[in-house]
């Protein structure tokens, strides 16, 4: 089973703060009611700069093409250009 990043941002204030709030949310939302057990999420301070967050989850390898097809959808709703996903798998030394 693969674990997985995802990042999100808006580091070019695209996005107002309550907008920003509504794109974070519906992705954890997607993340949480599908298919990846989340391990982490974070995002900076409140006070920094820049807006982004970060879950790492694990998912079955075929459930993954669906939860990318996914959140480009909600990318694209929330006019985002990209977000970055790191696939790979852990290991325990």
């Amino acid at each position: 089973m693969p674990t997985i990043t995802l990042q999100i941002g808006n580091s070019d204030d695209h996005l107002p703060q309550a907008r920003w709030h509504d794109y974070v949310e519906v992705v954890r939302t997607l993340l949480e009611a599908g298919p990846a057990q989340i391990h982490f999420f974070g995002a900076p301070p409140n006070w920094a700069p820049w807006q982004n967050a970060a879950w790492v989850f694990v998912a079955e390898r075929e459930q993954i093409p669906a939860l990318q097809a996914a959140l480009i959808e909600i990318r694209a709703r929330f006019e985002q250009d990209s977000f970055a996903w790191t696939e790979g798998e852990t290991t325990f030394l």
